[in-house]
């Protein structure tokens, strides 16, 4: 006896165009057995020959000829099933832009009787869509990279609190590079978590903020080490800038190293604003946009006070060397100073504030590593 569930889903497909060979095959992927999808053929390839004869005789609607089906397995269902554009090309079969209804499950049915046939999943067929695979396989590559990146975050954390003052304290330029070479890694790696994130959603502002910041860490590196191998200090590039001391290189790589950072903290309102974009497809995405966008001003902040306190440094030490009077060299200390503290105060605050961002970003992305 035939299998109703297989033959109206048979039935139902070859109303909307679809061949015998492309029906089976889903059928077949799904679980069933081969004997029965061909029963299910035969019968629905009689019923048409037996119908068509019939109207040919011009015989009332009533003599049609009614399929037989296996009352025991009446209780098996077949979902619908997903059709890829490849394959309904492949059968030179025309698309169509509504899915194989499934058919409604006979009130029959005795409550609690299990099926005996195995289910196919339920997806959302779209034949007219070419990308649909595509997307199953992005979701799963995305989930994967926000677990890699939320780990890398973690350790990211770690070694900041662990050893940024130990490094900052000791002034030497060889094991700051070294410091600095592992916090570009595990921060590239974990940026790139977003851009994946930015392109499953695609959220334009957050792939092009992170993709920004990658590129500007690489260069910050680049330039770092290039003060390193020509012997420089790092503060001492910064104040060549406004003193005008030093060769071209260092006005170079101090200019360089200033709008990386401008052009760092525009990257991450990028990534700020692509963070809240996304709030309807990822959790705490929302949360985390605000937070990032209180790093930006902050962060901005901390750069305007940086270039103010280059040029009053330099203006310092321009009145020590230059024998100016007691009174200018106490007005300069006294602002150096003052400019000084208040670079301090803001560069905390920017800490503390970017902490608490990267832990909110990491609770995102493992909690939403399991739906991307």
């Amino acid at each position: 006896m035939v299998n109703k569930d297989v033959f109206e889903y048979i039935r139902e497909g070859k109303k909307r165009g679809f061949s015998f060979q492309l029906l089976k095959q889903k059928l077949l992927e799904g679980g069933f057995e081969e004997k029965g999808i061909n029963e299910a053929i035969t019968e629905l390839n009689r019923i048409e020959s037996a119908n068509s004869q019939t109207a040919s005789v011009q015989q009332p609607p009533q003599q049609k000829v009614i399929p037989q089906y296996n009352s025991s397995s009446a209780n098996s269902q077949v979902k619908p099933l997903q059709a890829t554009s490849q394959l309904a090309q492949s059968s030179n079969q025309p698309k169509i832009s509504q899915p194989v209804q499934q058919p409604q499950k006979p009130s029959t049915l005795i409550q609690g009787q299990q099926s005996t046939q195995p289910k196919t999943p339920q997806v959302q067929p779209s034949i007219n869509n070419p990308l649909l695979s595509m997307q199953s396989n992005k979701r799963g590559s995305t989930g994967l990279w926000a677990k890699i990146s939320g780990i890398l975050g973690i350790a990211l954390l770690i070694f900041l609190l662990t050893f940024s003052f130990v490094v900052l304290s000791l002034d030497n330029n060889t094991v700051f590079l070294f410091y600095l070479v592992i916090i570009v890694i595990f921060s590239c790696v974990y940026l790139l978590g977003f851009y994946k994130i930015g392109a499953h959603t695609e959220s334009k502002p957050l792939k092009l903020g992170a993709l920004m910041m990658i590129a500007l860490l690489v260069l910050f590196l680049i330039v770092f080490l290039i003060i390193t191998l020509t012997g420089n200090k790092f503060i001492a590039v910064l104040l060549s800038i406004s003193s005008g001391s030093g060769g071209g290189l260092s006005i170079t790589l101090s200019t360089a190293t200033l709008l990386i950072l401008l052009l760092f903290v525009v990257s991450k309102f990028l990534f700020s604003m692509g963070l809240i974009k996304i709030h309807e497809k990822i959790k705490l995405s929302k949360l985390s946009g605000f937070v990032n966008i209180a790093v930006s001003i902050f962060a901005l902040i901390s750069f305007i006070l940086l270039v103010v306190l280059v040029f009053s440094s330099s203006a310092l030490l321009s009145s020590l060397s230059g024998g100016a009077s007691l009174q200018t060299i106490a007005t300069s200390f006294l602002g150096t100073v003052a400019m000084g503290i208040i670079f301090v105060i803001s560069s905390t605050a920017l800490a503390g504030i970017t902490f608490i961002s990267m832990i909110i970003e990491i609770i995102m992305l493992f909690k939403n590593s399991k739906s991307l």
